[in-house]
């Protein structure tokens, strides 16, 4: 299947993470839809980036009573993100051409929103660790 096919069947999934949020797996999405995912990221979630990951699991660190992750588990841990996140397969878009990512944006524009709002909340999380957390 050519990436158009996929991008409009019913298996690409198109803004994935803020359906999975919101609870609404099939129909069109709304602004409506991206403020209460926005709401439910601020309220509920603590967020967490793979390219912020050792800032990440600092803070998951601190939550949990200052464990301290050592080398061995690291290395373990990028394992498993690079196993369950990309499934061993490249992700890079460069892989695709400019009009391939356009069209991957445009089916997944509320993800991308989504994920830029997620990046603003980790840096205003991490703004709330170092005022309460950190000695």
């Amino acid at each position: 299947m050519m990436l158009e096919g996929y991008v409009a069947s019913e298996y690409s999934g198109n803004n994935m993470m803020m359906r999975r949020l919101i609870g609404k797996e099939k129909g069109n999405l709304t602004i409506d839809d991206y403020e209460t995912a926005k709401l439910i990221l601020r309220e509920k979630c603590f967020v967490l980036l793979t390219d912020e990951i050792e800032e990440s699991f600092d803070r998951w660190s601190q939550l949990n009573h200052g464990t301290q992750i050592d080398d061995a588990e690291w290395s373990c841990i990028g394992d498993m993100i690079v196993h369950v996140f990309t499934k061993g397969k490249d992700i890079s878009l460069s892989q695709y051409s400019v009009s391939e990512r356009n069209l991957l944006y445009r089916a997944n524009t509320f993800d991308v929103k989504l994920y830029q709002y997620a990046k603003y909340l980790f840096l205003q999380q991490g703004m709330w660790f170092k005022e309460h957390l950190h000695s």
